[in-house]
C-alpha cells in the first residue's frame, strides 16, 4: 500500500515591514529638528518676537524665534536639553533602540520638568531676563519648585510639601535616572552586565582568598616538617 506524501514544511516568507527604513527616517528626522532647535537658541533675541522690526534675525526665522522665545517661557533653562535629546533620540535610531519609544519619551519630559524645577531652585542665569522671561525655571519650574527671585520669591507645590532639602533629594533623583534611561540603549543589559560583573569580581575575590589561605597551608605544614626534622 503506498504511503501517503506529507507535505514538508516549506520556508515561507514573513512579509514584515522593513524597520531599518524606518529608523532611519525618524532618525535623520530628530537630527533635523535637533540642529534646527540648537542653531535658534543661540542666535535667539528677546527683539525677534517682540519688535516689528527686529535688529537681528534668528537664523531660523520665525519658527526658530518663537520656538525658543515659549521654549524658554515654558521651562526656562531646561530647554537647551530639548536639541540634546533630539540629537541623541537620532544617534539612538542609529544604533538600535532597544526600549519603547513612549517609555523614553516619558523620561525626557521628566528630565525636562525636572532640569527646569532645578534651574528654578538654584536660581540659574537668573539675570537674564530678557531670555528667560519667566525666570531661570520657566513657569513649569515656578509650579514645581517656586520661585526664588523673580518677580516676587513664592514657594511652590513641591518646596512647600517636601521643602528644600526634600525637594532637592526627590529632584535630583527623578532626574538623574531619567537622564541615565535616555543615554543608555538597552538599561536591562547594563544592569545585567554590571551585575555580572559584581559577581565575576566577587568570585575572583573569593578564590584570591582560598588561594592565600591555601599558601598559608602549605607553608604551616612546611614549617612543620622542618622541625621534625629537626627533632
Amino acid at each position: 500500500m503506498a504511503k501517503r506524501d506529507t507535505p514538508k514544511a516549506k520556508n515561507v516568507p514573513s512579509f514584515r515591514p522593513a524597520r531599518g527604513r524606518i529608523s532611519w527616517l525618524w532618525s535623520v528626522l530628530c537630527l533635523v529638528l535637533g540642529v534646527l532647535f540648537a542653531v535658534a537658541f543661540l542666535t535667539y533675541d528677546a527683539n525677534q518676537t517682540e519688535s516689528t522690526n527686529p535688529q537681528f534675525t534668528n537664523a531660523v526665522g520665525y519658527f526658530g524665534a518663537y520656538s525658543a522665545k515659549y521654549a524658554c517661557s515654558v521651562i526656562g533653562v531646561a530647554a537647551w536639553l530639548l536639541p540634546f535629546f533630539l540629537v541623541w533620540t537620532a544617534m539612538l535610531y542609529v544604533r538600535g533602540m532597544r526600549h519603547s519609544v513612549i517609555s523614553r519619551l516619558i523620561a525626557m519630559v521628566l528630565c525636562l520638568i525636572t532640569g527646569s524645577a532645578l534651574a528654578a531652585m538654584y536660581d540659574l542665569f537668573s539675570t537674564d531676563y530678557e531670555r528667560y522671561i519667566a525666570g531661570p525655571g520657566g513657569w513649569i519650574g515656578n509650579i514645581v519648585y517656586g520661585r526664588e527671585s523673580y518677580p516676587n520669591p513664592e514657594p511652590g507645590v513641591l518646596r512647600q510639601f517636601l521643602g528644600e532639602f526634600g525637594s532637592a533629594v526627590v529632584l535630583w533623583t527623578i532626574y538623574g535616572l531619567c537622564f541615565l534611561y535616555i543615554l543608555v540603549r538597552d538599561i536591562s543589559a547594563e544592569v545585567h552586565d554590571l551585575g555580572e560583573a559584581l559577581r565575576d569580581w566577587n568570585k575572583k575575590r573569593k578564590e584570591q582568598r582560598s588561594e592565600r589561605a591555601e599558601l598559608r597551608r602549605l607553608a604551616k605544614e612546611a614549617e612543620a616538617r622542618e622541625r621534625e626534622r629537626r627533632m
